[in-house]
């Protein structure tokens, strides 16, 4: 399996050339603007600045790349040409997630649209025959459907005083935010199994439960409050809580079936890993003074 590095800056190296696709585009159109003393380059400047916001952030994992793990877990048989595809999607919503939850200056705003805007239309200038626009628009109704499921199983955490409960919903919370993943699953390969998608949401629940621990601090500052900084400031057993809920995750991942063939399988154990690495990340940060508050 490739090293996580290795494919994020692949994709990084990608993403920072995909400004000039949109740049030829915008050189027909602005050889029929004919406006005296404007010039190409002020809108190569803008989309360069758009788009290295994202590029930090993938860099420094303050966001996160769904497509790097998929291309770790599927490996050779990851279908190259859906990339560009992917990596539009995940700039996307990741524009999206921060124009929501970021306190943005105005000009801030600008540089997110601009981006949003030139990552839409490498999306659908890649799509092609793939058949992939059905599975993006499915896809942005999920994300509709689980906010709805997200919000009442965070009421029911806030609730109950049952311990093993607060556990059990806050693993279905991170299994339902968990996917977020299912697109980038869907588009990876030709035919792909219910237990592999089920893998990718196990591994990424356990992914997006270390992130919501790293960016403990920042929720807090920032009034964004989830299930952690609710048991944090409600309970006195914050830490037993993050062991107990991964505990509940791998647990739901070691139900899944693995019994398919060879390369489903392959996939699946691929994931299994990945998870294995989060986990051991996360002990390892309630080991840490900070982690335990």
């Amino acid at each position: 399996m490739k090293k996580k590095e290795e494919i994020k800056q692949e994709i990084i190296d990608f993403y920072k050339q995909s400004y000039l696709q949109n740049l030829e585009n915008i050189k027909s159109i602005f050889s029929e603007l004919k406006i005296e003393g404007l010039d190409i380059t002020l809108y190569e400047g803008i989309l360069k600045s758009s788009s290295q916001n994202l590029i930090v952030k993938w860099k420094k994992e303050t966001k996160y790349l769904r497509t790097v793990f998929v291309m770790r877990a599927f490996g050779e048989n990851y279908r190259k040409e859906v990339m560009p595809i992917s990596i539009s999607i995940d700039a996307m919503i990741n524009l999206l997630d921060d124009l929501l939850d970021e306190n943005l200056t105005k000009e801030d705003k600008v540089l997110y649209i601009v981006e949003f805007l030139r990552c839409s239309s490498n999306f659908y200038s890649h799509v092609g025959d793939l058949n992939i626009t059905q599975k993006l628009g499915e896809y942005f109704n999920k994300l509709i459907t689980l906010a709805v499921a997200e919000n009442y199983l965070f009421k029911k955490i806030q609730s109950t005083r049952d311990f093993e409960e607060i556990v059990i919903y806050s693993s279905s919370l991170l299994m339902t935010r968990a996917m977020d993943i299912d697109v980038f699953i869907e588009i990876a390969s030709g035919e792909v199994t219910s237990n592999v998608l089920r893998a990718g949401r196990g591994f990424r629940a356990v992914n997006i439960l270390k992130k919501d621990i790293l960016d403990f601090d920042h929720d807090m500052e920032n009034g964004n409050i989830g299930p952690l900084i609710f048991v944090y400031k409600n309970r006195t057993d914050y830490k037993k809580y993050i062991a107990r809920l991964v505990e509940n995750l791998e647990s739901r991942f070691d139900q899944i079936s693995f019994d398919d063939a060879v390369t489903t399988r392959g996939i699946k154990e691929a994931f299994k890993e990945m998870f294995l690495e989060e986990k051991e990340a996360i002990l390892g940060q309630l080991r840490n003074e900070k982690a335990e508050r």
